[in-house]
């Protein structure tokens, strides 16, 4: 595994997992820049983190505006990662391991975000470079393996991407690929979803799963951890909100099959000196909406 760098110094409860981590037979993409860790066969969940990694290797560009791009492009171009979350997903991979019984899969990019941005389209998200975009296409390649794995066996699935944000309200921003002004709006007109398959599966609504007492938003505020949107704040548009990035918009059940996905961006204080604890609160949560709505019956 690539050396992580995380801006608060490492428990010796996550030194253990990461010891624990690097014993199991996993995929790498050139030097530990991507790497992706098979789940166990009966495991339908897969973990993504892609702006939590430090490594800038000098073969790799600062990314800026791609070539041939209009100027507004460059207003796009974000360059700061999110801290911690790469920590914080590892520490979950592990706990959702201890409560479900089942290893997840998980993929990982350790190169920053000034290098690769894993959760932008190509051109982007890679400032049009070969070595970033092969970068790219690597994280997203093991991503597609493990959804395809996950599908053929289970014919159902659930992808957990791993953000931060530094937003007023430390409120969990819980993304469904779903524009914050259809919130305000019927929810049963509103389509392309990154959770279209949970929809179909359970004959719920859009908005039973998103901003009702069966959402995830739910069961984070029940666990004493605003969330939005969640029964409490039905319509995010009315708050600085990160409704869902490339990963989920790619990845997710918009087009009709059958893995859906779920962005989860952090407050900083949840993440900062925490992210142990947040971890195994982010699990506990995150086991009672999967048993609730993946297991089967």
């Amino acid at each position: 595994m690539a050396s992580m760098n995380p801006e608060n110094p490492r428990s010796i409860e996550f030194q253990s997992i990461l010891t624990d981590l690097q014993s199991y037979d996993h995929k790498s993409y050139k030097n530990g820049y991507i790497e992706y860790y098979p789940g166990d066969e009966d495991s339908f969940i897969l973990l993504t983190v892609g702006h939590g990694g430090g490594l800038e290797p000098a073969n790799i560009p600062k990314r800026s505006k791609p070539p041939n791009e209009p100027l507004e492009t460059s207003k796009r171009v974000a360059v700061r990662k999110d801290a911690c979350t790469m920590e914080m997903t590892i520490v979950l991979w592990k706990e959702l391991w201890k409560l479900l019984k089942s290893r997840p899969h998980m993929v990982i990019n350790h190169l920053h975000r000034r290098k690769v941005d894993v959760n932008r389209e190509e051109v982007i998200g890679t400032s049009d470079h070969k070595d970033s975009r092969a970068a790219w296409r690597a994280y997203h390649a093991y991503i597609e393996e493990a959804r395809r794995e996950i599908i053929g066996r289970h014919n159902r699935g659930l992808l957990l991407d791993i953000h931060g944000h530094q937003h007023d309200g430390d409120y969990i921003e819980l993304g469904y690929a779903i524009p914050p002004a259809s919130y305000g709006l019927d929810m049963s007109r509103v389509s392309g979803s990154s959770i279209q398959d949970l929809v179909r599966r359970t004959g719920l609504t859009l908005s039973d799963l998103t901003v009702g007492d069966l959402s995830l938003g739910h069961l984070f505020e029940v666990e004493g951890h605003p969330a939005l949107p969640s029964p409490q704040r039905t319509d995010p548009s009315s708050f600085k909100y990160y409704s869902g990035g490339f990963t989920i918009q790619t990845w997710g059940s918009r087009k009709g099959d059958h893995c859906d996905a779920i962005q989860l961006e952090l407050p900083r204080k949840l993440r900062f000196n925490e992210y142990n604890s947040t971890s195994k609160m982010l699990a506990r949560v995150l086991e009672r909406f999967i048993r609730c709505f993946y297991f089967d019956e």
